[in-house]
């Protein structure tokens, strides 16, 4: 009796093993990075650590930092970045305001321009 519970078990067990292995594993995106934009055509502030950017193809995106970086003085402009890290050897984007560089948290793909809030330089 004990060994056809036995037997049981391990069939069980192998079939849960068998089914979790077949599931396909999640696909990781890379974050998008400034340098994928080729270019930024004009960017509009959308708070005090976000600016909405559209991209050399005409799509917009969000980008937030993790500096507070949009209450510095932007207007003679602000430029746009993307480093690798000599350490983890990983991309990461930055903003340049008034001589202040910013890290991005975060620069995702808008479905279309950003709130009219966000309107102006």
């Amino acid at each position: 009796m004990i060994r056809i519970l036995a037997a049981v078990l391990i069939f069980a067990a192998s079939a849960a093993f068998a089914a979790e292995a077949a599931k396909p594993a999640p696909v990781k995106s890379e974050p998008v990075q400034f340098d994928q934009l080729k270019g930024v055509k004009t960017w509009r502030k959308g708070g005090d650590n976000i600016v909405y950017v559209q991209g050399s193809t005409g799509d917009w995106y969000k980008a937030v930092m993790l500096e507070t970086c949009m209450t510095l003085d932007t207007k003679k402009g602000i430029s746009f970045m993307t480093e690798l890290d000599p350490v983890t050897n990983i991309k990461q984007s930055r903003v340049v305001v008034d001589r202040h560089i910013c890290t991005v948290d975060s620069l995702s793909k808008l479905d279309g321009p950003p709130p009219a809030a966000a309107a102006g330089k």
